[in-house]
């Protein structure tokens, strides 16, 4: 498989916010635009955590990449991803980082809906090899409605983490646009 280099951020509470920014005075253009005339890329995902070292050191394991401390309230880790699917960027903050977007947007320990997902190239690789830190995992390996196979586990904060291999045509061929 090919792969890009993608880049995780890490700053230190655990929440991802994403506002769609549409209402009754957005015009309809803004809100159905072709792939050809967007210019509009999901390049970050920002975990706000409250222990940034722990949640680093979480991730890196995870990932089997080291991190980049780009100052002490912020680090990052590059991840091999599919190409032409980048990685989006993967933030973690400290709580004391929330207020520069706006204060109390964010809440540590808090995410009760997204998931973040890792594509790897063998799950059950992945489960034993994670299984030898003793991590606990949500779910074990199985295969999904939707063609991959996959497991989940939680990170330090409570952040739901799927690991999943495409094994369907169909599944596979998803990751080829």
């Amino acid at each position: 498989m090919e792969k890009s280099i993608c880049t995780w951020h890490f700053f230190v509470p655990v929440a991802t916010t994403l506002s769609a920014g549409l209402n009754d005075d957005t015009p309809a253009s803004c809100a159905s635009r072709s792939k050809e005339e967007s210019t509009m890329k999901l390049v970050s995902m920002r975990l706000i955590v409250q222990d940034i070292k722990k949640a680093v050191e979480f991730y890196e394991l995870v990932t089997g990449y080291q991190a980049e401390w780009l100052a002490h309230v912020s680090a990052e880790i590059i991840t091999p991803g599919p190409v032409p699917v980048p990685v989006p960027v993967l933030a973690i903050g400290i709580v004391e980082t929330v207020v520069f977007f706006k204060e109390n947007c964010a809440q540590p320990a808090s995410n009760q809906s997204a998931i973040l997902e890792f594509m790897v190239d063998d799950i059950d690789k992945e489960f034993f090899r994670l299984k030898e830190f003793g991590i606990e995992f949500f779910h074990k390996p199985k295969k999904m409605p939707w063609g991959n196979r996959a497991m989940q586990i939680r990170d330090p904060e409570g952040t739901l983490i799927s690991f999943f291999t495409p094994v369907t045509d169909t599944a596979i061929n998803r990751f080829k646009r």
